[in-house]
């Protein structure tokens, strides 16, 4: 089943809505109410490091993991069985990325020196990445087909792909 970014940025609509997530269609460039459109203004006059930037960024990376998670719910079409499996070990892969790439970002820091030692640093970081990515593919073939498991991956690159996109979009949007 393929979803293209008309449905993807409807899917978002329906959950921001249904769920009561209408701060984030700003952050997806989706419409927003008048009221939103002002906060949103009012938080851009705000001086970095405001008690409401404070709060901001952990929220918003909570909605976007609600949508992503609904987002994969619906392209895998999983069971109630393999859904019962499948998102606690989705979970604990997600942590364990997520941990990885901060280790790399720190890695890749300016204030990191740019010599061997880094170089070296970033191969095991990647190694460790893909032995990461390889524990949980044969973990998920346990639980779903590889149709499936192939999915949880293009699924993940199509959402990230579509963040993206609409995040550049909003900046474009307030540049001008």
């Amino acid at each position: 089943m393929v979803i293209n970014n008309k449905i993807m940025r409807h899917l978002i609509t329906i959950l921001l809505f249904f769920n009561g997530l209408p701060s984030l269609s700003q952050g997806f460039g989706l419409p927003g109410s008048h009221k939103q459109d002002q906060q949103q203004s009012e938080r851009k006059n705000e001086k970095p490091g405001a008690k409401n930037d404070m709060h901001a960024a952990p929220n918003r990376l909570k909605k976007i993991k609600e949508i992503k998670t609904a987002y994969i719910t619906k392209k895998l079409d999983l069971t109630a069985e393999q859904s019962g499996k499948f998102w606690p070990l989705y979970n604990k892969y997600q942590e364990e990325m997520f941990a990885i790439q901060a280790q790399i970002r720190m890695n890749n820091s300016p204030s990191q020196s740019n010599g061997k030692d880094q170089v070296l640093n970033e191969l095991s970081l990647d190694e460790k990445k893909n032995n990461i990515k390889r524990h949980y593919a044969t973990e998920f073939l346990k639980i779903l087909p590889p149709e499936k498991v192939s999915l949880i991956y293009k699924s993940e690159k199509e959402f990230q792909d579509e963040v993206i996109k609409q995040m550049r979009e909003r900046r474009n949007e307030a540049d001008n």
